[in-house]
């Protein structure tokens, strides 16, 4: 192996690592291009881009939704379930569940922008109506419209630990829980986020806004 080809802190180590593996397993050493359906790009400039193009065009297809019409969000803005427009319980013959932890893995791999929107069918699992099912329909949409999006760390980026935090007041209409939504970037590229339920009541928005702060500040911990 070229020196040039390790990546690593200290080359010697790096060498000494891959020796020990290969004394005890038959590997191959070589730049990473695809790691459990992430596909890793090294550029030029020595940027790296991740995405799971391959796999997100694979749910569409699983799911017959390669011809459905793109839209540009993956949700829309939450209705009073006394005004929905079905509670009819999905059956069993629409795969609800298996669509739901497709999109799990795409948004905990390299999809920050549909978490929330995954959170909130992920809810469902139990209790799916039809609604549920198109609000599953609309985020296949918007991934067929953004197939070829992932996350961009740049060679030239911050060096640094950005956070950012949000937090959406009392957006559960049954328990009036808040919505957080985080995100850590380092080298411009995010590389932890959350979009999940507070798990208390904040009585304010700026009190929702606080919860949201500390459960980025311990993510961001994690990170350091």
């Amino acid at each position: 192996m070229e020196k040039s080809s390790l990546r690593a802190t200290d080359a010697d180590d790096c060498r000494d690592f891959l020796a020990n593996l290969t004394a005890e397993f038959q590997i191959t050493s070589a730049p990473v291009s695809c790691f459990l359906g992430i596909e890793v790009k090294q550029l030029e400039d020595g940027s790296v881009f991740i995405t799971q193009e391959a796999y997100t065009k694979k749910v569409l297809r699983r799911f017959h939704m390669t011809e459905s019409k793109p839209v540009g969000t993956p949700t829309v803005s939450e209705q009073d379930p006394d005004v929905s427009v079905t509670k009819e319980l999905a059956g069993e013959n629409i795969p609800y569940r298996v669509a739901v932890g497709s999109l799990i893995y795409l948004a905990t791999g390299t999809r920050p922008d549909i978490a929330y929107a995954v959170s909130v069918v992920s809810q469902k699992l139990d209790s799916a109506t039809i609604e549920d099912w198109h609000k599953v329909k609309r985020i296949l949409r918007y991934l067929n419209a953004t197939a070829d999006v992932g996350i961009l760390c740049r060679h030239d980026g911050p060096r640094s630990i950005e956070s950012f935090s949000d937090a959406n007041y009392a957006q559960d209409v049954d328990t009036r829980r808040s919505t957080s939504g985080a995100v850590t970037k380092f080298a411009g590229g995010a590389i932890t986020w959350l979009s999940q339920k507070q798990k208390c009541v904040a009585l304010s928005t700026t009190g929702a806004e606080i919860i949201a702060a500390n459960e980025e500040t311990l993510q961001c911990s994690d990170c350091q």
